[in-house]
């Protein structure tokens, strides 16, 4: 049986470790984690909180993870079959490092969610605009004693 090296076709990402696109979609993903944070933070303990408004930061909130989710696939891909190379180590330690900053800007989210009372939550909970978050709501819920 011969060995067959496994390549991918990544180009559609990314056109290799130092393609400059890398660099600008994470200051483009880190501006939008800022201002999202700006301008939700401490907002969502509001008890005037809409379910459309909830909604608009859900969508934010996916774009910012779905950016971040391809410039990891790129890096993780590309390791899974070339960890010898320093570049795309280097590459593969620096989106990981860009995740956890990234997450830390946006962990607000999921906490204060926690902060909003019961009667509020069940609002939110049951509102019609938010039925594809309710398995997000419900779940962050689950979290709230352990925070």
């Amino acid at each position: 049986m011969s060995k067959q090296i496994i390549e991918w076709d990544l180009s559609n990402l990314y056109k290799g470790t130092d393609d400059p696109k890398i660099n600008k979609d994470m200051k483009n993903i880190e501006k939008l984690a800022m201002k999202f944070n700006s301008e939700v933070k401490s907002k969502l303990v509001d008890a005037s909180l809409k379910p459309a408004q909830l909604k608009e930061w859900y969508i934010t909130l996916e774009e910012i993870f779905e950016r971040m989710f391809y410039l990891n696939l790129f890096s993780v891909l590309l390791y899974s079959t070339t960890s010898i190379d320093d570049k795309v180590k280097e590459l593969k330690a620096k989106m990981e490092e860009f995740s956890v900053k990234i997450n830390e800007i946006v962990v607000f989210f999921e906490l204060e969610l926690n902060f909003i009372s019961e009667e509020k939550y069940q609002e939110l909970l049951n509102s019609p605009e938010l039925t594809n978050y309710r398995h997000a709501l419900e779940f962050n819920r689950l979290k709230k004693d352990h925070q």
